[in-house]
């Protein structure tokens, strides 16, 4: 650490303590012209912490500014046994199994947990990906640990859950995702009292795009100069942040199946040949991403790579390796130090397949 940044970690540690607050960490990403300081706090401080972001972005000189972000608490010496499931820690158990239930981006899982696969090491790899697979293996986790560690390292995210936008078809759909990445040139360089090009280019296509969601109507070649005005925008924008865009994409089930290889034209229109890469999830089963007369979507294995998460059936110990893994993350969480004080032997057993 220099000794420039030694002088702002004093004044970012000064201001929380007088505000009654604590850093567990204080990390520093450097771009041109430009410095981000990540300031880790206790999850119970976070959302107060996130009310003084102003003040401690004006400790930061230049156009640096802040991101606070919650740190992951971890406490394995207070985990003690239960002897019965009458314990409050089993129903605190019991609480989080049904809060948890369904990832999201405003509740992300417990802890990630690493499969055998190493799914995370290829999504965070600079291609697209398709991640695929049934209800509840953890596609949507994946996608929020990968969102979590770009944007750690200073890389750039869109966040789009389609169950939003399953009410305005595949183009309109895409509009609304575009509109989404024309707001980051605007948010990214808002201290600058001189704009990058980026800025003025996301602001016109933006109301380019605004014009065309008014229509009652749309055809897909409504949106072509839109997809080439998006391509141009994102590539200049990446360049002037020396920096990779990810767009993440969930439920893309939610789009109407017929439609579903236009939509992902169109995404992948917008990023070709660009540092901007689109992470898809989806249920398999009610994805459709290619068909080949004439070539439209993302076809696996040469637009895009697959990522499958279909081990339950295909690798039954694996599946319950990984499985085993989540409880225990739930049972920490919960205080409970032994398994076998909520579950039997048999309830983690793999069942005997008919022959």
């Amino acid at each position: 650490m220099t000794e420039d940044h030694s002088t702002i970690c004093a004044r970012i540690q000064g201001l929380l303590t007088k505000k009654g607050f604590s850093a567990s960490a204080i990390d520093f990403r450097e771009f041109p012209d430009e410095l981000i300081v990540v300031v880790n706090v206790p999850q119970e401080d976070h959302s107060a912490v996130l009310q003084i972001t102003t003040e401690i972005d004006e400790l930061i000189p230049g156009n640096g500014f802040s991101v606070v972000r919650a740190a992951q608490a971890s406490s394995p010496d207070t985990l003690t046994s239960v002897k019965s499931v009458a314990d409050e820690r089993v129903t605190r158990l019991i609480e989080l199994l049904n809060e948890r239930s369904r990832t999201s981006e405003q509740q992300p899982s417990l802890s990630y947990i690493r499969d055998a696969a190493e799914n995370l090491r290829v999504a965070l790899t600079k291609r697209h990906h398709l991640i695929l697979g049934r209800r509840g293996v953890g596609k949507t986790a994946l996608l929020l640990e990968a969102k979590a560690q770009i944007e750690t390292s200073g890389g750039l995210v869109v966040w789009i859950n389609m169950q939003s936008l399953r009410e305005l078809g595949a183009l309109k759909a895409f509009l609304n995702i575009v509109q989404r990445v024309c707001e980051l040139p605007k948010m990214i360089h808002k201290h600058r009292s001189e704009p990058p090009r980026s800025v003025a280019l996301a602001a016109e296509l933006d109301e380019r795009v605004g014009n065309l969601l008014a229509q009652r109507l749309l055809k897909r070649r409504d949106c072509a100069q839109v997809v080439a005005d998006a391509q141009r925008m994102i590539n200049i924008f990446c360049a002037e942040r020396a920096a990779d865009l990810y767009i993440f994409v969930d439920d893309v089930h939610y789009v109407e199946m017929q439609s579903q290889p236009v939509f992902l034209d169109l995404l992948h229109g917008i990023t070709r040949d660009t540092s901007a890469w689109l992470n898809i999830a989806g249920i398999k089963n009610q994805c459709r991403v290619f068909t080949d007369n004439p070539p439209v979507g993302l076809q696996i294995g040469h637009d895009a790579a697959l990522i499958s998460l279909d081990v339950t059936q295909e690798e039954p110990k694996k599946a319950l390796a990984f499985l085993t893994s989540v409880l225990r993350a739930y049972l920490a969480t919960a205080g409970i130090a032994n398994r076998s004080g909520v579950l039997t032997n048999s309830a983690l057993a793999i069942p005997a397949v008919a022959k």
